[in-house]
């Protein structure tokens, strides 16, 4: 924020900014899958409920394409789904950023359309 001429948030998660950093907080779990989307994507992990919230790194269902990136990087976005579904492979509720809530196959969609949207990119 402060590099871009915006003020600094008050609160600040400690984590490593590394691909599959994770941080308990209470009952809830926060993983940095890694870049995708925009390059600070979070992940947050309810385990009791199995509830994904994967935010705009994880496409809805009836996404034909990854919309806009222009903050992230695809190259590595496949990458941060399959951290995702290594760790998070038992959610039974995944909340994309925008559509309609689905269940772990919005990962495998997801890491899909990145591979089609890199093909293409060649």
């Amino acid at each position: 924020a402060v590099e871009r001429g915006m003020i600094a948030p008050e609160l600040v998660l400690d984590m490593p900014f590394e691909a599959g950093a994770t941080l308990a907080l209470g009952p809830v779990e926060v993983m940095y899958p890694g870049a995708g989307h925009a390059t600070d994507n979070l992940l947050v992990w309810l385990p009791k409920q199995k509830l994904l919230f994967g935010g705009c790194a994880v496409r809805p269902g009836d996404a034909k394409g990854l919309g806009y990136y222009e903050h992230g990087d695809p190259t590595t976005w496949g990458a941060a789904m399959t951290l995702a579904q290594a760790r998070y492979g038992d959610a039974k509720i995944v909340v994309p950023g925008h559509g309609d809530v689905g269940d772990i196959t919005l990962l495998d969609h997801t890491a899909a359309l990145v591979k089609s949207h890199l093909a293409k990119a060649r």
